[in-house]
């Protein structure tokens, strides 16, 4: 395999369990065995930069703090994040944030379409086959058919890996904005680019919504890592590094919101509380510090079940969920259904008029907490 040599350094014992607090166990503990196997994989290659990556996965979830806005007392949950591109709470992450992204570019479009480009499996690697098959479209989007066709759209690259064949399948997940597109001629014209592979499947986007959340889901969740050898997690990594998978062209280069991913935000006028402290103060008698937990867990999901395993009292119905959650995890077995429904507009907009009166109360109560000037 030319993208990792085959003479690497010399194996370094394992580096202990990257689960070091309990936040972090509350965060990644439904990506666990998928986290796990990514992180040992990097951590055992033998190379310095994949071993650096293993680092940062480590500490990733490690400090959890919510900032509260000095004026209007506006709460905005922060996570440290190693962003490592096969994380899988990160990927999650950056999935929801291209969801809206590719949900916003989808609505803009008159005729959409999903198109499936393949490549036909080979030995050869991940890194030359991906190139290749960016190669292979940017050929195709220059041809008179493509342009005569085709107004803009966007595409995400996916590789599958196959045990049976011990091959990687590369792909473009391709959305289009269109009129018609002759599937015989786009066909023929992929075959005479590719030289090997004729497979493509194009089909028109009913449900605009869905097919954004798909699209996202290709390009947040690289592999079920799971269930992939150690040296592919390591080669999908090297195939990767640098590359850009996401991109629009066509009329729709620099269309659609840029989202901000969630937990990036970090306002410049607001005092920063770390989570920990609140759950702990909460726990000894500090009223405000309950009221802002309170808030954080309503508004988001992702930190509930840390806040609420602390702090059980400020909602014992969803408090019990979580703990059955957990134990149903560990048994292997379904998750429970939730006791209630996530939270509506009306309700997201009540619980963040809330979070504010409850973000300048605990300022008020607090004054030894300094706001930054800038």
């Amino acid at each position: 395999m030319k993208d990792l040599p085959e003479k690497a350094k010399p194996e370094k014992p394992r580096s202990p369990n990257p689960y070091h607090n309990g936040l972090q166990d509350a965060l990644h503990e439904h990506y666990q065995v998928t986290r796990m196997a990514a992180y040992h994989a990097l951590d055992d290659g033998g190379y310095g930069w994949l071993r650096k990556l293993a680092v940062r996965m480590g500490a990733c979830g490690s400090i959890a703090a919510v900032f509260i806005e000095a004026e209007s007392g506006k709460l905005h949950t922060w996570i440290h994040r190693c962003k490592v591109r096969c994380c899988p709470m990160c990927a999650s992450i950056r999935s929801a944030g291209l969801g809206a992204e590719f949900g916003g570019v989808i609505r803009g479009m008159k005729h959409p379409s999903h198109l499936v480009l393949t490549l036909a499996s080979s030995d050869r690697p991940l890194g030359d086959e991906r190139r290749r098959i960016l190669r292979m479209f940017r050929g195709l989007r220059n041809t008179d058919l493509w342009r005569r066709c085709v107004r803009g759209g966007f595409y995400v690259f996916e590789a599958t890996w196959k045990s049976k064949s011990g091959q990687w399948h590369p792909h473009l997940h391709v959305v289009i904005d269109h009129e018609y597109m002759p599937h015989r001629a786009l066909r023929r014209l992929w075959q005479g680019l590719t030289g090997d592979s004729s497979i493509l499947h194009i089909h028109r986007i009913a449900n605009r919504e869905a097919a954004a959340h798909e699209m996202a889901k290709y390009a947040g969740k690289p592999q079920d890592l799971d269930s992939l050898p150690a040296q592919q997690i390591r080669e999908w990594m090297v195939a990767v590094r640098g590359a850009r998978l996401v991109s629009k062209f066509g009329d729709c280069y620099g269309k659609g919101p840029v989202v901000e991913e969630e937990f990036d935000h970090k306002p410049a006028r607001a005092c920063r509380v770390s989570i920990p402290r609140l759950a702990f103060d909460g726990v000894h008698g500090d009223a405000t510090s309950c009221a802002v937990a309170g808030s954080v867990a309503e508004l988001s999901p992702r930190l509930a079940p840390y806040v609420l395993s602390k702090l059980p009292a400020l909602d014992p119905e969803m408090a019990a969920y979580y703990v059955e959650v957990r134990r149903a995890r560990r048994n292997h077995e379904p998750r429970p259904p939730p006791p209630r429904a996530s939270l509506s507009g009306e309700g997201r907009l009540l619980a963040e008029l809330r979070g504010k009166v409850n973000g300048r109360a605990y300022l008020e109560a607090h004054p030894e907490l300094t706001v930054p000037t800038s």
